[in-house]
């Protein structure tokens, strides 16, 4: 036995006499036996047990949501993509969009475990520089899709952060994919960022940017029997410009 009444690592209880473990610094896990001693002590000695989550039961036959997504800033065109939620975790899917804008250029991506309720401000897309980064979010359902349609190649998990590929892998992302990245007239000179046409409301003559590739998305998907023809109007729902 050590001075102090230790014994290597461990301390010696005065009352009984038996030797325990330091108190640890950090808490334990949740599943772990210290943990659950500890909730024991809390809840007077009882054995209390979390509560049983039911499974959500998913039919694999049921049509999959598709909903046009606008990450909407303050005086500015809002970014727009198109979002799938997953059957698990509705607030949870997967999002087909373009990124870039017409100075760096574009690429198609798809958001995988993108939760649609995050605020989170990292990764925002930005077709113009020095966009400020103050946001909401609004979604506007375009319709349903045969769940042949629809490939889910994740496990949706609020508790992790979103995944990225640049390929498709679906009936869905694939007509995107397909449809090429935004259309730019060979002989289109890029405004300044600041120009009056480029930064209002309406499209540019000239340059397409995201807005324009997702509309021409789901017109291709309506073309093709994915949606239907109300999702065209519903377009007409999505916010464009400014909060």
């Amino acid at each position: 036995m050590l001075e102090g009444g230790s014994t290597g690592g461990l301390l010696l209880n005065p009352i009984d006499g038996i030797a325990r473990l330091p108190p640890a610094r950090n808490p334990a896990p949740p599943w772990s036996r210290r943990a659950r001693e500890v909730a024991a002590a809390t809840h007077g000695g009882s054995n209390v047990s979390p509560p049983v989550v039911a499974p959500v039961v998913v039919d694999p036959n049921a049509p999959r949501d598709v909903y046009l997504g606008s990450d909407c800033f303050e005086n500015a065109r809002a970014h727009w993509f198109l979002f799938v939620p997953s059957q698990i975790h509705p607030s949870i899917g997967k999002v087909i969009q373009v990124t870039g804008n017409p100075w760096v250029g574009f690429g198609f991506q798809v958001k995988l475990n993108y939760c649609s309720q995050s605020q989170a401000l990292a990764g925002v897309h930005s077709e113009t520089p020095g966009q400020p980064q103050y946001r909401i979010t609004q979604m506007v359902r375009l319709g349903s899709t045969a769940p042949s349609n629809v490939l889910d190649d994740y496990v949706p998990n609020p508790l992790s952060g979103p995944q990225l590929r640049d390929f498709p892998v679906d009936k869905l992302e694939g007509a995107a994919y397909d449809l090429g990245l935004p259309y730019r007239d060979p002989n289109a000179i890029l405004p300044d960022p600041s120009d009056l046409v480029w930064r209002s409301k309406a499209p540019h003559p000239q340059i397409e940017r995201c807005q324009g590739w997702v509309k021409r998305v789901v017109e291709r998907w309506v073309e093709l029997g994915l949606l239907n023809g109300e999702a065209i109007e519903a377009l007409e729902n999505g916010r464009s410009f400014g909060v």
